[in-house]
């Protein structure tokens, strides 16, 4: 579990499928940027919701983000091992009602202690798409450094699009 001002990442519970059906997993402007689709219904939100939850008993640097004041999940977040000691964010991901309160930067200065002193992480990488500005800024604003842009597929639709990579280093 990790703790920040405003915020409680911990594993998730499958439990949690309406909190995140209403604040993430329906709101297709969050998936905008992401590699999956929004569900479209309260079934495929519970299923995603208990895989999600699944996949945190084998990874625990896998999150979902609870807010603090309401106690409700409001997104998901995530680490990867890529390498020895080389990590990645693999999301951060937030209802879009809490835009712009600071909880991304809570996410990603929480996710560099982690990797860095208790991981033991030599690098950290984070991507995002490259039109993506507000994530960019995030990125830039946590000490990332942008190292190149990459050509990927998206796995729901097959559409090509351009990320952009940052790394910080220990």
């Amino acid at each position: 579990m990790i703790e920040t001002k405003d915020l409680i990442l911990k594993q998730g519970s499958a439990d949690d499928w309406q909190d995140l059906y209403r604040n993430l997993w329906s709101r297709g402007e969050v998936f905008r940027y992401m590699f999956t689709k929004p569900s479209q219904t309260e079934e495929h939100a519970m299923k995603k919701t208990a895989a999600y939850a699944e996949m945190h008993k084998e990874v625990k640097t896998e999150f979902f983000v609870y807010d603090k004041a309401t106690k409700q999940a409001i997104g998901i977040a995530g680490l990867k091992e890529m390498k020895p000691s080389i990590y990645t964010v693999t999301d951060i991901a937030l209802c879009p009602d809490f835009h712009g309160k600071g909880y991304g930067k809570q996410i990603l200065t929480s996710f560099i202690s982690l990797a860095f002193d208790e991981l033991g992480a030599t690098e950290l990488h984070y991507d995002c798409f490259k039109q993506n500005e507000v994530s960019k800024r995030l990125a830039l604003s946590c000490g990332f450094a942008y190292t190149h842009s990459e050509e990927a597929e998206l796995t729901k639709d097959g559409e090509k699009v351009i990320l952009d990579y940052y790394e910080v280093r220990k």
